[in-house]
């Protein structure tokens, strides 16, 4: 793991949409959704430098594009290695400027990562592994103010939306231009709790009724009051 940079730069506008350009002959797969950004905590052992700081270990921390980016990310890496048979358009946020983005304005997720095989020489140091999530960090009041800029790519054949319940679902201005066009693409909603609620879900379901698949983890199910749905067994 890379100790974290602490850059200022001046520039700290997040880029609109996919910075890569489109090929006409493939597929276009647009995604759109909440931002995040999360952040790692990991031990950092003494180094026996002369500096006062360096003399015990201490915990540092790292920022990496999480959310919607990072689902973008993960579609990007999975059609690479498919033969790239398609064109994922989506939100970045650079490395560069992460720290720039207070809970104010973006949903901080926060873990502690340690090392699995500390306890053996030969392997110790070459891998992390989350061992505890430490929730979120956001606003005091409300929700984020940060929004993506609304993709102006005008037609898709597969929108993809990571709604995690943070605003965007009640934003219809970060909305994928896509999804208001007269083409019907297929839609992929990732939603989180609380579920089938919010002007998005309400838009899907008049719209794209027929060409909508919604991904939801079991645990969201688990909070409709109407839905019984087993547990370890």
């Amino acid at each position: 793991m890379k100790k974290a940079e602490n850059r200022n730069p001046k520039e700290t506008k997040p880029t609109k949409g996919s910075s890569r350009r489109q090929s006409p002959q493939k597929p276009t797969i647009l995604v759109a959704g909440d931002a995040a950004i999360d952040w790692f905590l990991y031990p950092v052992a003494a180094d026996g430098g002369p500096a006062n700081f360096r003399q015990l270990s201490a915990m540092h921390s790292t920022a990496v594009p999480g959310g919607v980016c990072l689902l973008t990310h993960f579609l990007r890496e999975m059609v690479a290695a498919e033969g790239g048979h398609s064109f994922v358009a989506g939100p970045e946020l650079k490395d560069r400027v992460l720290r720039e983005f207070s809970p104010d304005r973006v949903i901080h997720s926060n873990a502690i990562l340690e090392d699995p095989d500390s306890g053996d020489e030969k392997k110790r140091n070459q891998r992390l592994r989350i061992s505890r999530a430490l929730g979120f960090m956001g606003p005091a009041e409300g929700i984020p103010r940060f929004r993506f800029p609304s993709s102006p790519t005008p037609r898709a054949d597969v929108i993809v939306l990571d709604d995690v319940g943070n605003g965007f679902r009640d934003d219809p201005r970060a909305w994928p231009s896509a999804l208001k066009g007269a083409n019907q693409p297929w839609v992929i909603h990732k939603v989180s709790s609380p579920l089938a609620g919010g002007l998005l879900w309400e838009r899907l379901a008049k719209s794209h009724h027929e060409k909508r698949m919604v991904v939801v983890t079991a645990e969201a199910l688990r909070q409709i009051t109407e839905v019984q749905l087993s547990s370890g067994l």
